[in-house]
């Protein structure tokens, strides 16, 4: 499921998600808890953030993007959201943009739980010479992360540019029941 927000910010309408090039049937979390989430990496949207405020929803992962340079927020409000496996922050892979933050938001007054890892950064490295920060904001009342917090710091083959993973605790809470890892 990639998040467009056509219609809304509602995660609960089918109309927002994409499954493939095609609107998607349902929204991820619906019916099964094996669907797997993308918000900002297939499809770019610079408004209607997601936002989840009716109905517990259980996903099997959640993949951010970089949204074509464009901030993400997910908002969870009054609600659970279960992530059964991984939850990833991909760096900005491939920019050309010279020292650029890529910034998502976890905002909102529930609860996001993930049973996997929570990964900031991928391996992928910029192409060009730059110094970019993939930054996680944490806004969320309880994050909270069974598995490692992990921070992927990556540079090119060259050595003239990094990504670098950042992760600020904003308000609210993080359990971390697994460690840091980079």
């Amino acid at each position: 499921y990639d998040w467009t927000g056509a219609s809304s910010t509602a995660w609960n309408v089918a109309g927002n998600w994409k499954v493939g090039v095609s609107t998607a049937p349902t929204y991820p979390g619906q019916s099964v808890a094996t669907d797997i989430v993308r918000i900002g990496t297939n499809v770019n949207f610079t408004t209607r953030q997601p936002t989840l405020s009716t109905g517990n929803i259980t996903v099997a992962s959640i993949t951010f993007g970089i949204n074509n340079n464009n901030d993400i927020t997910l908002t969870v409000n009054g609600v659970t959201l279960t992530v059964t496996g991984d939850i990833i922050q991909n760096h900005g892979a491939g920019s050309t943009s010279n020292s650029t933050t890529y910034q998502t938001t976890l905002a909102g007054t529930g609860t996001i739980y993930c049973t996997g890892n929570f990964q900031i950064g991928n391996t992928t490295g910029p192409t060009t010479k730059a110094v970019n920060t993939t930054l996680v904001s944490s806004q969320i009342a309880q994050l909270t992360i069974n598995g490692d917090m992990a921070f992927n710091a990556v540079g090119n083959n060259t050595s003239t540019a990094t990504n670098y993973p950042t992760l600020n605790l904003d308000k609210g809470k993080i359990t971390l029941n697994g460690q840091f890892t980079s």
